[in-house]
């Protein structure tokens, strides 16, 4: 992470990770992750979808498994 906190889920496991925290997850290992603090851009969503679309390397599958904040 660059700055700010996400609130990642895989493999069963929710884990908070903030400045200068890495966070890794496994080939084929189902994962998300949520935008925790306030950030100078928001996430794309959109663009993230047509990336993994072009690409083939992610496969979307639903909203996150997370309890509502």
């Amino acid at each position: 992470m660059l700055e700010g906190e996400i609130l990642t889920h895989g493999a069963g496991v929710e884990r908070r990770v903030g400045k200068g925290g890495t966070i890794f997850n496994p080939r084929g290992v189902e994962h998300a992750f949520v935008v925790l603090s306030e950030v100078a851009g928001p996430v794309d969503f959109r663009r993230v979808g047509e990336a993994a679309a072009a690409t083939g390397a992610t496969e979307i599958l639903g909203p996150p498994p997370f309890a509502k904040r």
